[in-house]
């Protein structure tokens, strides 16, 4: 008898130890079913449960990535048996995603896919199966796997209605973001307020959140989810409240906000947190809903643009050979026009208040200064509603926009991506016209038909004869100076190769740089030139040659980015930095200059001036007609292909 109980006493302990350690040891699928069945007998009903999720090689990116995709809360519900597990996809990932699958011991499930709502629905045998989720990127040749396993321990029955007896309520709220990020978690907290406010009437829970006052007025197409499905919402734009009905006061709702000037939206979750709720005793009635805040007098001021103001013409017309180019430089203030003083804040903190405009031959080219480049990057110029190209020039802190306008009174936007808040923004650049003050004129030798884009700086002389006149042109001075010296460039084509420790790493970065490089040589020195499509999924590109980051020329033209810098030899260690959006943080990756790939294209006359704080050798007209024989033999190995 007493052999018999040792007997089963050990052999519940090994079935048990067996259980326990299902994780460690291999079974078979039949085995992991029944195990499972056992795990969990769940009666009929809809559930809530979070979820881990895992990637198959030791990555923290690919962590990353994986938890970024799937959303942290499963929804489970129960009928007759049988387990429908509904996983939700991220709002701005999933459009990038194609093919998506579901396997579970290597079996594919049949999934229901809803691209509306976002979720994919799948039938398991427990609710502790952990199932792979291969999703495929598109644009890109190969797929992604991840594991999703619910943590049964987090398990909670969704129970329609509620034990509050009718009355009126304050609540406590957390927020959440989707993604592991600071600035989401920050941003979601500062646009809803911390107390809810909560009313039960015969049993119905409206529940009531309250919006930042400030953040408010840039915040459109607001919206609120629960499971997946859209609330009714009645918002109170005067109050800044969003009130509509739950099933419980602890259901977890999903807040999408849309951003004003932006074309997509941000999602985060609020939850009420239960142990801080209190009955208000209200005497008369109803529960005042308002804060009490004192709305502040809109502090953006108002920015009327002038009369058109052009600078005076003094040029007679085009400029043919050897007739002199006049170039004249302004100084003119500006003001940001944004619909919130958050907004115009934040864009005048970072615009230096006075800009520079150029004018040659009745063409104007106005030159915008930023600072805080490691708080905002990635500039767009919208001139009249159209996106214009812009040479833009990173130098330290600092950030110069360069762009042409037809005149001084055009509509002009910035589209800038801003760091800390994880999103771009726009805002309006007004000119004012009336402070426009001439600070220097250069007369040149025309050697280009007139074809400047107005690359000079201020007090900076050329050859022939020169009368520059400075401040507010009361005093004029006649210079001779040599002629410009002229040295021959040379212009190559090179392949390159892309390095990264992943091999995904390597395909999303031969994706986007194009396979041919330039290099030009001038007075012993190489000058690379890079170009990346695909604009709107890599931004701000940062070079680092030989481990220190330098200077360069970035050029933005329609989807292609030109990045433009200096290396001692061609055999110097490059590496690229950039902003790569879907995966919402920065990535870096080698490339490689195959110097046996090197092809003599053509010599070239480079003019010995210097571009200010970009150290490329060459002057704006040379520039241009550079691009026009990189233009011309991209042409040329389109045919030749």
């Amino acid at each position: 008898m007493i052999k018999k109980k040792l007997t089963s006493i050990l052999s519940a302990i090994m079935i048990s130890m067996a259980v326990l350690t299902t994780n460690v040891q291999v079974v078979n699928a039949q085995e992991v079913v029944k195990v499972s069945n056992t795990v969990t007998n769940l009666e009929d009903g809809n559930y809530t449960i979070k979820n881990k999720t895992s990637y198959g090689s030791d990555s923290s990116h690919g962590e990353e990535m994986a938890r970024k995709i799937i959303g942290e809360e499963s929804k489970i519900k129960v009928e007759n048996g049988k387990i429908n597990v509904t996983l939700t996809l991220n709002q701005q990932l999933y459009p990038m995603l194609q093919d998506i699958e579901v396997l579970l011991d290597g079996e594919k499930l049949d999934v229901e896919e809803n691209a509306e709502e976002r979720t994919l629905t799948f039938t398991v045998p427990s609710i502790d199966s952990k199932v792979v989720v291969s999703v495929g990127v598109k644009g890109m040749d190969h797929t992604q796997e991840f594991g999703v396993e619910n943590d049964t321990t987090t398990l909670k029955k969704v129970e329609e209605g509620t034990d509050l007896e009718d009355g009126n309520y304050t609540v406590k709220n957390k927020t959440s973001y989707g993604s592991d990020s600071s600035h989401g978690e920050e941003m979601a907290r500062k646009i809803i307020g911390e107390e809810s406010k909560i009313k039960v009437e015969n049993g119905k829970i409206n529940v009531t959140l309250t919006l930042n006052q400030q953040l408010y007025p840039m915040l459109q197409d607001i919206e609120v989810l629960l499971d997946g499905e859209k609330l009714d919402v009645e918002e109170n734009t005067e109050e800044r409240t969003l009130t509509f009905t739950v099933p419980s006061i602890d259901s977890k709702v999903v807040v999408s906000v849309g951003v004003k000037g932006m074309d997509h939206t941000q999602e985060f979750g609020v939850e009420n947190d239960t142990t801080t709720l209190k009955k208000i005793e209200a005497e008369g009635g109803d529960v005042d809903n308002s804060t009490g805040e004192t709305k502040p007098e809109d502090t953006t001021p108002e920015t009327s643009k002038p009369e058109e103001s052009k600078p005076e013409d003094t040029n007679t017309g085009a400029t043919t050979e050897g007739e002199s180019v006049v170039t004249k430089v302004y100084t003119i203030e500006n003001d940001v026009i944004y619909d919130n003083p958050i907004g115009y804040q934040m864009a005048r903190k970072y615009l230096n208040n006075v800009s520079k405009v150029e004018e040659t031959n009745g063409k104007y080219v106005v030159i915008l200064t930023f600072t805080g480049a490691e708080y905002m990057n990635n500039h767009e110029v919208y001139v009249n509603g159209n996106k214009v190209n812009a040479t833009i020039t990173n130098n330290n802190d600092e950030v110069i926009v360069k762009f042409e306008v037809a005149s001084l009174n055009e509509d002009i936007k910035v589209s800038t991506y801003v760091v800390p808040m994880g999103r771009n923004v726009e805002f309006g650049v007004a000119l004012k016209n009336d402070t426009l003050t001439l600070i220097d004129t250069i007369v040149s030798a025309g050697t280009n038909g007139g074809n400047t884009t107005g690359d000079t700086t201020s007090g900076a002389t050329s050859s022939g004869s020169n009368t520059t006149t400075t401040g507010t042109g009361t005093s004029t001075s006649m210079t001779t100076n040599e002629a410009p010296v002229v040295v021959k460039g040379k212009l190559y084509s090179i392949k390159n190769n892309v390095t990264h420790e992943s091999e995904t790493g390597v395909s999303m970065a031969r994706k986007y740089l194009e396979s041919t490089s330039y290099v030009e040589e001038v007075n012993g020195k190489y000058y690379v030139t890079l170009t990346f499509t695909g604009k709107e999924f890599m931004q701000n590109h940062v070079i680092y040659v030989n481990g220190k980051k330098v200077n360069a020329t970035i050029t933005n033209s329609g989807d292609a980015v030109k990045v433009r810098f200096e290396v001692s030899k061609l055999s110097d260690s490059i590496k690229v930095k950039t902003y790569v959006v879907p995966m919402s943080r920065e990535v870096e990756f080698g490339v490689e200059l195959l110097e046996d790939t090197l092809t003599f294209i053509k010599e070239y006359d480079v003019e010995n001036e210097t571009l200010p704080q970009t150290g490329s050798p060459i002057s704006a007209g040379t520039a241009a007609t550079l691009g026009t024989i990189l233009l011309g033999v991209g042409f040329a190995l389109i045919k030749r292909r």
